[in-house]
């Protein structure tokens, strides 16, 4: 917890209770509430008596998905405290627990009196523990362990008899995610936000709980997580905002910005296998004519030796066919030289893997993507 020291008059005793109760969102992302839950639920428990303390938000002597609720609000902005507890817990390092896996069953000591002081005493050390804070962030003071970048597509959806904005946000290419934490930012002067919508999202447990408004600012912040991770692919939804230009002749690409460093925090999502943090950003698709571009289901599916990929293009152009597993890794990529109407590409699997795989299609600035299935 860093240095203190006082004088003591000999022969007197002294009693030291560390308090610290301010800053409560320091260290607490969306990354904690994926590695809480993954403990709830038995997926990677806790063994470090200190990170279950801290995943205890409101000090009710359990670990629950009820604390999980009290940080999302913290997170979002809902909140700004969290009621039964403080924002640090101290305990002295010399405490040794009964059981370490069960921290919670026993009353520990958050402070130390000491009788007839007449030495110096040393080494008289404490664990600060954050609450919320089960991955160790807190007091970092910005530093962040990034191990890549990750872009959230935006694309303006057409809305009949309507100049609104509605913009679908997607995963932008194939990832297993365990989280995210995103912050949207506009000028209220120029752009009024309407609402968000949710309907036809393809996040496991997403709910109105994850999103935050301040329309006078400015803001949405929203997160997701799912302890047990989940693939994403450039097919799915993650949600939709809705917005109206109060000025003519507005660019939503111009004017609507994922900010990395948000009014709370990082913009940022949690790779699954590793845990690794990456930076987000936007990227907005460029909208096509479905009539003039199309990508068909492959046939047969599932196959076992082969399989025909169909695809339409408006003229004839450079095509590139890349092939992915479910893990992201790129097991195939073919130029294509494509022509205009309907094409055919045969696929051959003697190269391919067992198992559900990826494909998408690229020409030009117009991208399809789709799923198919090998037997072995």
């Amino acid at each position: 917890m860093g240095l203190y020291d006082f004088l003591v008059e000999g022969g007197n005793s002294v009693t030291i209770t560390p308090e610290k109760n301010e800053n409560w969102l320091d260290g607490v992302s969306t990354f904690d509430l994926v590695l809480i839950q993954r403990h709830i639920v038995f997926l990677d428990r806790f063994t470090n008596p200190y990170q279950i303390i801290a995943g205890d938000a409101n000090d009710d002597g359990f670990v629950s998905t009820f604390d999980l609720v009290l940080l999302q609000n913290l997170i979002v902005g809902n909140f700004d405290t969290i009621t039964g507890n403080t924002s640090w817990r101290f305990i002295p390092a010399s405490y040794d627990f009964d059981d370490p896996e069960n921290p919670l069953l026993e009353s520990w000591p958050e402070e130390v009196t000491y009788s007839n002081v007449n030495s110096d005493l040393f080494d008289e050390d404490w664990v600060a523990m954050k609450t919320g804070d089960v991955s160790g962030d807190a007091g970092l003071s910005g530093i962040r362990r990034v191990a890549g970048n990750y872009s959230i597509s935006a694309e303006l959806m057409e809305k009949e008899d309507s100049e609104n904005w509605v913009v679908q946000f997607s995963p932008s290419e194939l990832i297993d995610l365990s989280g995210y934490q995103l912050e949207i930012q506009w000028d209220p002067n120029k752009v009024s936000f309407l609402d968000f919508d949710i309907s036809n999202t393809d996040l496991t447990n997403l709910g109105e709980h994850h999103f935050f408004i301040d329309s006078e600012a400015g803001i949405v912040r929203t997160n997701w997580w799912h302890g047990a991770g989940q693939i994403l692919d450039p097919k799915e939804e993650l949600f939709r905002l809705e917005f109206e230009p109060l000025v003519e002749g507005l660019n939503p690409e111009i004017e609507l910005k994922l900010a990395q460093r948000g009014s709370r925090w990082y913009s940022e999502a949690y790779r699954t296998a590793d845990d690794g943090l990456l930076n987000l950003s936007l990227n907005w698709k460029q909208t096509t004519s479905s009539e003039a571009y199309a990508l068909y289901p492959n046939t047969p599916n599932p196959y076992r030796d082969y399989t025909q990929i169909h695809f339409e293009l408006p003229r004839a152009e450079e095509v590139k066919l890349t092939i992915w597993d479910q893990g992201g890794a790129l097991l195939k990529q073919v130029d294509i030289d494509g022509q205009k109407g309907m094409n055919e590409f045969l696929l051959k699997a003697n190269t391919l893997p067992a198992g559900v795989l990826y494909y998408r299609i690229e020409a030009g600035e117009w991208e399809a993507s789709n799923k198919m299935i090998r037997m072995e």
